[in-house]
């Protein structure tokens, strides 16, 4: 895929209702996007009942492996050899078919912290893409801005002049605060807005005191006695963090899949406060601690004990209600599917490892243990991202700034390691081991990787498209107009999206008389720097008569239809040809409609 040197402005003409609900329309059908509708219209001699098997697609997918090597004491190691690595996917040795050090890279190493970066020593050298990840869902304001500061200082100082740095905020969608780019002006102008308090950043950390107050003051004063609704309240709260958890998975999933069509290695800065592995874990180790006895002891208001009574909430249940909410298969999936792109994590938890007393007032009061799992909780999530992406976590830390140009230079002192996977295409994860048998060394790569299928590939593909115009379109697809409604209907319009095939670039097989073909079109929105909507998809099949001739030129017409906000929205398509196995990403940027 390459990326577009422009991207087709397409404006608006505004069409009747009438007209947009004309009886000669095709028959619509839904996308898996509720809001996106393809409207498909056949040829007047006849289509494909089905989608045929046609043929079978041999595919050679390479896993890329970055490997960085340390000896005793630490320091980079940049002369390992081939012969001193082996390399195993879920325990079977494979046969590496590339192996690069960072001298045969082009990179050279750093003279010493701090100074000014100069690594490429020969040219064509990718320059490092360095994201930085905001989750202003999981982070509070208390050290946000120290964190921040010591970020812009340290990139504005220790990337190289072609490095390109992107930034993205998850506030409950995702946004786009700066592509990449090498501007550090507006880097440092981009995290600095990003550093001013915002209400809306208090929020979780409020909802979680709430939720143990409300806790704690049922156990003090319910007319019923303690430990009749502290297990409905827990569950309660684990339910409403859990929303917030998989909204983040979702977002994260969203935005490194659209990675997936940048080159080379990715470095992703995640910033947040950690994110619950269990999410509402907090609630039931204190409900537990309230009625087991363990607070009792410790003379924590309202504590006691209570014995297994059919009125009163059993504490020993409280560890298998907690683990119903575990989240760290989702995690390794996301690491996995990051692995396959090539984007190496490095969580950076803003707020440090700060435990806090028992008796602070600011606190609910609890077990000191029930402070260090709440914490443990938040970052084991992180530490996922970490070891399984070969990156690495920073956790405890007054000062983040070696912690961030140890990211930077780890990027540029890695090995390039690669293998044809033995699994391609079968969509599952799959594990990764390397051996060395350099005494000393110490490994740090990517642990997992997704298999993905040529459905997912197209997904990611999409993705890439529609936030960085990554086009590739070999099948020459066109988007040829937009037309818009006229009614508005809660702040949105229908727009209609002419697409266009040429028959020329489809294969169509022999067979019975006729000739058979089959396409899926994949179809996203994206409006404003707001995150994409869900990925809408259709496989349409497509049969011409043997007698029918096709006219030079003569294409497949659809139509997409999609609910769109009033501002300006980017739209990509991507669109395979299952037969002959091509595929064209392609994008659009809509105006804003004129005022109706």
């Amino acid at each position: 895929m390459k990326s577009c040197e422009s991207i087709r402005r397409i404006g608006w003409t505004r069409v009747s209702r009438e007209s947009a609900n004309r009886q000669d329309r095709p028959a619509a059908w839904m996308w898996l996007a509720p809001a996106l509708i393809l409207l498909a219209a056949p040829m007047a001699e006849g289509q494909a009942d089905s989608a045929d098997s046609f043929s079978e697609e041999l595919e050679v997918r390479l896993v890329n492996v970055e490997l960085f090597a340390t000896d005793r004491d630490g320091n980079p190691i940049d002369d390992l050899t081939l012969e001193e690595v082996e390399v195993l996917e879920d325990g079977e040795p494979v046969d590496v078919s590339h192996f690069l050090s960072p001298t045969g890279l082009g990179r050279s190493r750093r003279e010493g912290a701090g100074s000014p970066a100069s690594r490429r020593s020969a040219p064509g050298v990718e320059p490092l893409r360095l994201v930085v990840f905001l989750d202003n869902v999981n982070t509070g304001p208390a050290t946000r801005k120290r964190l921040l500061e010591q970020l812009s200082e340290t990139l504005e100082e220790g990337l190289h002049r072609a490095d390109q740095v992107m930034v993205v905020s998850f506030d409950g969608s995702l946004r786009v605060l700066m592509e990449f780019s090498r501007n550090r002006k507006e880097l440092r102008r981009t995290l600095e807005m990003e550093a001013m308090p915002m209400a809306n950043r208090l929020l979780a950390n409020l909802r979680d005191r709430n939720a143990l107050e409300e806790i704690q003051f049922d156990q003090e004063f319910n007319a019923d006695g303690p430990c009749v609704f502290v297990g409905q309240m827990a569950r309660q709260h684990s339910d409403e963090v859990n929303q917030r958890v998989q909204a983040t998975l979702g977002a994260l999933e969203q935005f490194v899949g659209s990675l997936s069509g940048i080159p080379g290695r990715k470095t992703l800065l995640h910033v947040s406060d950690g994110v619950p592995m269990v999410p509402g874990a907090e609630a039931w180790n204190h409900a537990a601690t309230l009625c087991d006895g363990t607070g009792a002891m410790q003379a924590i208001p309202g504590a006691a004990y209570v014995t297994n009574q059919d009125d009163r909430y059993d504490p020993e249940t409280a560890y298998l209600d907690m683990q119903s909410y575990d989240t760290s298969e989702q995690w390794q999936h996301l690491a996995a599917l990051a692995s396959s792109h090539r984007v190496v994590i490095y969580p950076f938890f803003a707020s440090g490892l700060q435990v806090g007393s028992h008796t602070d007032p600011n606190v609910v009061q609890t077990t000191m243990r029930n402070r260090i799992e709440s914490v443990a909780n938040k970052q084991g999530s992180l530490s996922i991202l970490a070891v399984e992406t070969g990156g690495e976590a920073t956790f405890a830390a007054g000062d983040f700034r070696p912690a961030v140009q140890a990211a930077i230079d780890e990027s540029m002192a890695s090995y390039e390691l690669a293998y044809a996977s033995p699994a391609a295409g079968d969509g599952q994860v799959h594990s990764i081991r390397v051996k060395t048998n350099r005494p000393g060394a110490k490994l740090r790569y990517r642990k997992s990787y997704q298999a993905q299928t040529t459905e997912q590939r197209v997904r990611a593909g999409v993705l890439s498209a529609l936030f960085y115009g990554m086009e590739n379109n070999p099948l020459g697809v066109r988007i040829d107009a937009v037309r818009a409604d006229e009614q508005i209907v809660n702040g949105k319009i229908n727009v209609e999206v002419s697409v266009s095939l040429p028959f020329e670039n489809l294969t169509l097989l022999p067979k019975d008389g006729h000739r058979d073909g089959v396409f899926t079109v994949f179809l996203a929105a994206r409006q404003g720097s707001g995150a994409a909507t869900p990925i809408g998809t259709r496989t349409i099949p497509v049969r011409v008569p043997d007698h029918r001739v096709l006219a030079a030129g003569e294409a497949y017409n659809y139509v997409v239809e999609m609910q769109l906000g009033l501002e300006p929205s980017t739209i990509a398509v991507g669109l395979r040809d299952d037969v002959g196995g091509d595929t064209s990403f392609i994008t659009a940027e809509i105006e804003a409609p004129a005022t109706l």
